[in-house]
């Protein structure tokens, strides 16, 4: 933990550099899944290039700022790129020399081996609860009025319990890493939230009242709920569809 103030930490200004596994900018994607599956990557540099000096310059400011302890992830696909039980042992002569010049500025190490998301080599397990997971946080980390359709319909499909409950829960343990599965799920969900929204009550807040009356949509309200419906479903097909292809395709 650093021992510094506030106040001297920002006396100092540190620069906040966020970079991908791979040491590119993470909103570059050109060539990087080509480059991957054709063995053109390697985690050698990487996070730490100790060839140009650079690795002293990054250790002396984050000692400088009171740091003493680094985290240090190793992932599957630094070690195994070039695909499953294909080590790449200069990698591992690599992190020793990385681990002894981190020694030399006084710091204590926790070695992370991790299981990075984007690894072109962990198939359905990683890639059902990659989709899974991102899905969620795009269903619930935005406020807009069709997702809102789609969270309400997520939770009263978990109150129907059974399978609409345990389905969910072994995708996301990684029990039962079915993306087929998933996908029935999460468009199963979709299309009850499409029910809910023509058939439950909803709230309505009256002039002046402190509480909301629950009322059900009317005949009359049905065209409109017609058209928003299009709009719900095509907007849980871009939630979805794109991460489903991205992960897939690579699996």
């Amino acid at each position: 933990m650093p021992r510094r103030t506030h106040a001297a930490a920002e006396r100092h200004q540190p620069r906040c550099i966020r970079e991908s596994p791979v040491g590119e900018p993470s909103y570059i994607l050109d060539g990087f899944w080509e480059d991957a599956e054709g063995e053109g990557k390697t985690f050698l540099g990487r996070p730490l290039n100790l060839e140009d000096g650079s690795a002293d310059v990054h250790l002396a400011r984050l000692r400088g700022w009171g740091f003493n302890v680094l985290r240090y992830p190793i992932t599957w696909e630094s070690l195994e790129h070039a695909g499953p039980g294909e080590y790449d042992h200069a990698f591992m002569d690599y992190t020793i020399r990385v681990l002894r010049k981190c020694k030399e500025y006084g710091f204590k190490v926790f070695i992370d081996p991790h299981q990075d998301i984007w690894s072109t080599n962990y198939g359905r397990l990683a890639s059902t609860v990659n989709i899974l997971s991102v899905a969620l946080y795009d269903l619930f980390g935005a406020d807009d009025e069709c997702l809102e359709v789609l969270r309400t319909g997520c939770f009263k499909y978990f109150e129907r319990g059974g399978d609409c409950v345990r389905g969910p829960v072994l995708l996301l343990s990684a029990i039962a890493p079915d993306p087929v599965v998933l996908a029935k799920h999460f468009f199963a969900v979709a299309f009850y939230s499409l029910w809910v929204m023509f058939t439950h009550p909803r709230p309505v807040y009256a002039p002046g009242a402190d509480k909301p009356t629950y009322v059900a949509p009317r005949l009359d309200q049905y065209p409109l709920l017609v058209i928003k419906a299009f709009r719900v479903f095509w907007t849980a097909c871009v939630v979805f569809g794109p991460l489903m292809w991205t992960e897939i395709r690579w699996a």
